[in-house]
């Protein structure tokens, strides 16, 4: 019942991720405890063996309230915050025994900020594996040296294996500020104790994911001048605030009419050319890391989708949206226009309903794309042949693209 309670009883609002996943249920083996201890050591391993993408920026410290704790500086006025949900794993904290295999499983321990339920900055420990964890960086234009001291200390200091990072993801503006960094600084610092451990880490990385977020699903032509007429990609995943996932090889749902008519906003290959430019000035062309193109629907800074009660919440407050459930009074113009008040700027503005333009009165929500919560992933050699071609010429991306013919694959959220 209390799934029947949060899941939406439309067809089009059903969760894909709940779909998959199946009803949460009151799972319990009573009989745990008297199993050798061998065994329970492998079942606490196997619960922690999931992949995750662990978001990190760099925070100026008289910007934020914190408390005084460790925390992993790099001058007096910056530290490592974390951002997200499920990122401290339960199994610390059912028993001595669970803790000891999480601690040793996540060998890679540091010290960080953390926002606690209050809003404050507090000091926590972040603990990872780098076969299975991807960091994620907000480099901003003040921190790329951060960025290269926190690989080195990685490395040197809070890996014992002293392997460090493995997987990367990074967006357009922090690939450009390493590049900058990189183009104006390297040379006159490659001398550095940090920079060695900066390039082994580059070289050594086996995944580069290039993210690349959107800010709608709901396309409207005085928006985006490409786009002919409202259109609704119910397909595009929606990111959500949870760090743990599963990946599908292959998106299992009836994506082909969004994928063609995919609004990507900006050019993948502004990514590429920067990071092309990063490896130009280090003199390095790492052989073995897996390029891919992560795509998503980013909601709102102030909305936090934790859980399926947020996911549900969200679809519907989507849905209404499309539907012009925010119209004032009765009267339809031109079709699909209607008044609409604005609280923010207090005015009130004719805006188009989506839902009710000619090209989707036909829509069958019966058979609509059921949302999923997580990415997409694109193989990058697909869409604009990196790195088989590192010499390639830039070109111009359409907003509007087809990208049928390189079929994702599915990042699915964890959603308790």
């Amino acid at each position: 019942m209390h799934d029947q309670a949060i899941v939406p009883q439309q067809p089009h609002l059903e969760i894909f991720n709940s779909l998959k996943e199946g009803p949460r249920e009151d799972r319990q083996f009573y009989l745990f405890p008297l199993l050798p201890t061998e065994i329970r050591f492998a079942i606490w391993e196997y619960a922690l063996q999931h992949r995750r993408i662990i978001r990190i920026n760099f925070l100026i410290l008289d910007e934020a309230k914190f408390n005084d704790g460790p925390m992993l500086r790099y001058n007096e006025s910056c530290a490592t915050a974390l951002y997200g949900s499920q990122i401290f794993n339960k199994l610390f904290r059912i028993n001595g025994e669970s803790r000891k295999v999480a601690q040793a499983f996540y060998r890679v321990q540091f010290p960080c900020l953390f926002q606690n339920v209050l809003g404050d900055m507090v000091p926590r420990t972040c603990y990872i594996n780098p076969e299975y964890d991807t960091l994620q960086f907000d480099v901003k234009k003040p921190f790329p040296w951060a960025f290269i001291d926190f690989l080195y200390q990685l490395k040197k200091d809070y890996d014992p294996l002293h392997i460090g990072l493995l997987s990367l993801a990074l967006d357009k503006p922090s690939l450009l500020n390493i590049q900058h960094f990189t183009t104006q600084e390297y040379s006159k610092n490659s001398s550095l104790e940090a920079m060695p451990a900066f390039l082994e880490t580059i070289i050594q990385l086996r995944e580069l994911y290039f993210v690349g977020t959107q800010s709608a699903r709901q396309i409207f032509n005085s928006t985006v001048p490409a786009c002919d007429w409202p259109h609704f990609n119910r397909a595009l995943p929606i990111k959500a605030a949870t760090c743990t996932f599963t990946i599908l090889p292959r998106d299992p749902r009836s994506i082909h009419q969004d994928l063609s008519n995919l609004y990507l906003g900006e050019n993948p290959r502004d990514m590429v050319d920067a990071w092309r430019e990063i490896l130009r000035v280090m003199k390095i062309w790492p052989a073995k890391i897996n390029y891919q193109f992560l795509l998503a629907f980013q909601p709102p800074s102030q909305v936090q989708i934790s859980n399926r009660e947020d996911a549900a919440e969200w679809l519907r407050s989507e849905d209404e949206e499309w539907r012009g459930e925010w119209r004032l009074g009765s009267e339809i113009r031109n079709g699909n226009w209607a008044l609409r008040y604005w609280e923010y700027t207090d005015r009130i503005d004719e805006c188009e309903i989506g839902a009710l333009h000619e090209r989707n009165h036909g829509e069958n929500l019966e058979k609509a794309v059921k949302p999923a919560f997580g990415f997409w992933l694109f193989q990058l050699k697909t869409i604009c042949n990196w790195p088989d071609d590192p010499d390639g010429e830039s070109f111009e991306w359409p907003e509007v693209c087809s990208l049928a013919e390189e079929w994702p694959a599915l990042a699915l959220s964890s959603l308790p």
